[in-house]
């Protein structure tokens, strides 16, 4: 019985093409020279006075260490407040129609109403509520992480195009080892947080009674989908992600809307442009 060697050279150029990515992953994983491998660091909570050997935030969401409670803060009279952020989407001519009546936070909460009762091609895109005590950053996500490849190295090896044949005959060993020799290798990564992420401060006003000033930001990131980089046969893409934000220095009444902006949809992958417009508004209300 005879044996075809025709196919191991191409098999021999694939495998070497992986030992190197193979090596360089294990000496990531495996720690050298007796080093320690890397610990998740957790929150933690410190005395405000203490001072501690890693770094001191007061982000509840990062893995530097937390203050504790100020102790003047037991001392110091709060109070506790609603925020409410809504975006609605509708027909960019009917708002701009609207737009010259909303004059008034009672015209605002009439739009409203008539958004809530269900208007022709209008729909509720956003709609996230948090509750904040008086001068304190309040910070609410709702994230998915997602990690894309930022660098590549090309391929080490291009296989010829195969000859035609009358008829394609299937052979998945040869699509996988041609696939992994003309395609090139992520060698580096990054991360993109999507979702919605809303922060803000308040504080009272003192020259006018019932009022607030508080500065808010509301961003909001979607992954969109794939574009490809350079040759088509390379394999090579990078993440489309449409962004949406809104906020700033804003000063409100309680218990009143107050439109915060009017834009027109992120685009999305096409680019195309949107007959619809997103009006967002935002009201504050003292809680008990």
């Amino acid at each position: 019985m005879q044996v075809s060697l025709s196919g191991f050279p191409r098999l021999i150029l694939a495998m070497a093409a992986m030992f190197p990515l193979l090596g360089r992953a294990q000496e990531t994983a495996s720690p050298q020279n007796g080093a320690s491998s890397p610990s998740v660091q957790s929150n933690t909570y410190l005395p405000e006075d203490q001072a501690p050997d890693g770094e001191v935030t007061d982000d509840p969401f990062s893995d530097g260490v937390l203050r504790g409670v100020p102790a003047e803060r037991g001392k110091q009279p709060r109070q506790a407040l609603r925020i409410r952020l809504e975006t609605w989407e509708a027909p960019a001519l009917e708002v701009t129609r609207r737009l010259d009546g909303l004059q008034s936070g009672a015209s605002l909460e009439q739009l409203r109403t008539e958004c809530l009762n269900g208007g022709e091609q209008v729909r509720l895109v956003f709609s996230p509520l948090a509750s904040v005590d008086t001068s304190t950053r309040m910070t609410a996500e709702s994230i998915t992480e997602r990690i894309y490849a930022t660098e590549y190295e090309p391929p080490a090896y291009t296989c010829p195009p195969p000859s035609p044949k009358p008829e394609a005959v299937e052979n998945p060993v040869r699509e996988l080892i041609e696939g992994i020799l003309n395609h090139s290798v992520p060698t580096a990564f990054e991360t993109r947080n999507t979702g919605q992420t809303f922060q803000a401060v308040v504080q009272p006003v003192e020259a006018v009674s019932g009022s607030w000033d508080m500065i808010v930001s509301f961003e909001s990131v979607e992954f969109v989908g794939m574009e490809p980089q350079g040759a088509k046969a390379l394999g090579m893409s990078m993440p489309i992600y449409a962004s949406f934000r809104t906020g700033g220095l804003v000063r409100l009444k309680e218990g009143q809307w107050r439109l915060l902006s009017v834009m027109e949809p992120p685009r999305g992958a096409e680019g195309k442009a949107s007959d619809k417009r997103w009006i967002t508004i935002l009201r504050i209300d003292p809680e008990g």
